[in-house]
């Protein structure tokens, strides 16, 4: 036999003892734990940035669609943040002549161009004889994700102060130029033109627990210009 195959009496093979590998699974154990707090804090963090880009796409959406079909286009908002369920529910209408559903407008249906009369924007009306609106798409602030992130909604219209509850309706005519209301019940508001003034929504995080106007972690804002014009920041 050659010598290069004979074991030498002392010599250590490679590899690693039974002790080793265990003291890497937990070190490998501790480190995970350690990470999820972490890891869930981003996620939360990340869901709050999501509502924002959500909603300002939203607004971008109708905008475009407004422009688009040479229709008035409607988004609605109900929201109570001082609850845990009710973030926020955007819903975006378009006006029309004829029965519609869901995220449909057929061709055979007539749009409305005015944010204003003739255009009607009774969600609860049905059938051909006189305009209503017709549900396109929404957005729902009331899941789980939400809800386990402790997202607030607030907006704030022009100087004023930040609602942190409230029905609010926007309407965006055929030229991009966005109409807020002024009167009117939330199943059929009244529009008048937006001024100067743009809307603001901020979406924050609370620290949870007991606690529900401490919030940490950035602020995500939607601005929404009169033009339509829509822009997501940070502070």
């Amino acid at each position: 036999m050659r010598p290069s195959l004979v074991r030498q009496a002392g010599v250590r093979q490679a590899g690693f003892t039974l002790i080793e590998l265990m003291v890497v699974v937990i070190l490998v154990s501790l480190l995970a734990v350690m990470a999820t707090p972490a890891m869930l804090e981003a996620k939360r963090g990340r869901r709050a940035y999501e509502d924002a880009a959500t909603i300002m796409m939203l607004f971008k959406n109708a905008r475009s669609r407004a422009v688009g079909d040479q229709a008035a286009v409607m988004i609605t908002l109900t929201f109570d943040n001082t609850t845990s369920t009710n973030q926020g529910v955007f819903q975006e209408f378009e006006s029309t002549f004829g029965a519609g559903t869901f995220g449909s407008v057929s061709g055979g249906q007539a749009t409305m161009a005015a944010c204003t009369q003739p255009s009607s924007w009774d969600t609860t009306a049905t059938g051909t004889s006189a305009p209503h609106p017709v549900l396109i798409e929404g957005y729902n602030m009331q899941e789980q994700l939400d809800q386990d992130a402790h997202v607030h909604l607030f907006v704030t219209q022009g100087t004023g102060t930040a609602a942190n509850s409230g029905t609010f309706a926007f309407c965006f005519t055929p030229s991009g130029r966005m109409y807020t209301t002024s009167s009117g019940s939330p199943t059929n508001p009244v529009f008048t033109e937006a001024t100067m003034q743009p809307t603001v929504f901020t979406v924050k995080r609370d620290v949870g627990g007991s606690s529900t106007t401490t919030y940490k972690g950035p602020t995500r804002n939607v601005l929404v210009m009169p033009s339509g014009a829509t822009r997501l920041y940070s502070t």
